[in-house]
């Protein structure tokens, strides 16, 4: 039995990664300079690596 949900839900985490490297290299690291955002960036990271 195969289950797709879990592609569903890497897929997801990956596009919100790039988005937040994206943001980070757009304001050349200002992004991180919330709190929050950089909880969530940590928090991806660990999930990648």
């Amino acid at each position: 039995m195969m289950y797709p949900w879990k592609d569903v839900g890497f897929a997801a985490s990956a596009l919100l990664s790039m988005v937040y490297v994206l943001r980070t290299n757009l304001s050349k690291g200002a992004w991180l300079e919330k709190r929050g955002h950089m909880v969530m960036f940590l928090h991806l990271w660990h999930y990648f690596h």
